[in-house]
Formats: structure tokens, sequence, C-alpha cells
């Protein structure tokens, strides 16, 4: 049986600038990969260095996974990025997690029921701050796209 693949297509002009302030996100390695500071005290103090390693690694794989798939000289060019079911999981992490490095890193400024709604008074953010908000809402997008994508018959 095939897989179904999605093909995602977006304005190559507007979303080139975004992907190239979401890449270097995207490309972190070690616990720069984190979105989040992991609660591990539940875990073994021996342990919890590998713990974190591991939980670091993950993210950055999916983080990884998800520049692989949007840096591509036909995402550039087209705006064309084609994914299959097994990207979809990773996809949805990747996307999370760089929200979470947006929102912590770039936006911390900003309420979050500000972020969550859209409604944002651009003319008193800074560029960075503009490019963090669209980059943001762009990866909300994707994760709607991508859930449609999984529960079709779904809300």
């Amino acid at each position: 049986m095939e897989h179904k693949r999605l093909e995602l297509k977006l304005p190559a002009p507007v979303v080139g600038p975004l992907l190239e302030f979401l890449l270097p996100l995207a490309r972190e390695t070690g616990d720069a990969a984190l979105a989040f500071e992991p609660n591990l005290d539940a875990i073994e103090e021996d342990f919890r260095g590998d713990w974190r390693a591991d939980i670091a690694g993950h993210a950055m794989e999916d983080q990884l996974r998800f520049a692989a798939i949007f840096d591509t000289v036909e995402f550039r060019k087209d705006g064309v990025a084609e994914f299959g079911p097994e990207d979809c999981e990773p996809l949805l992490r990747a996307a999370a997690a760089l929200r979470l490095k947006l929102r912590t890193r770039k936006l911390n400024a900003i309420a979050d029921s500000a972020l969550e709604t859209g409604e944002i008074d651009f003319a008193r953010l800074n560029k960075e701050e503009q490019l963090a908000v669209t980059a943001y809402m762009l990866l909300a997008s994707l994760q709607e796209i991508v859930i449609r994508h999984l529960d079709p018959s779904g809300e």
C-alpha cells in the first residue's frame, strides 16, 4: 500500500526570510536543541545527565528533520515542501519546540494570549520581533495543516 505524501506550497518570497530566521534555531545541537528545561527531579541524580542528553537528542533529531524538509532548493525556489506520514509527528514536535524557542528567546515581551490569537500590534515591535511573530504564526499554521492531514475527519 502506498503512503499518501503531503505537498505543502507556500509563497517562497514570503517564507524565505522566515526560513532563514528559523533554520539556525532548528539546527541547534546539545542543550540548545531543548525548547524548555526538563524537570528531572524524579530521576536519580546519577542518571539525570543521560536523560537530559537523550531528551536533547530527540529534540535535535526532530528539528533537523524540519530543517531537511524545508531547506531545499525546491522550497527556496518554488515554496514546495513534500513529506510523508513518517515526517508528520517529528514535524509537529519540531514546530512546537521552535515556537517555544521563539517564545522564550525572542517574544518574551508579548503576552501568550496575544501570540495565540494573533492580535499583535506590529507597529510596536522591532524588526526582529516582527519576524519572530510571523515565524511563530507560520509554525502554528504548519501544525494545523499537519494535524488535519493526520486526522482529516477531525474538527
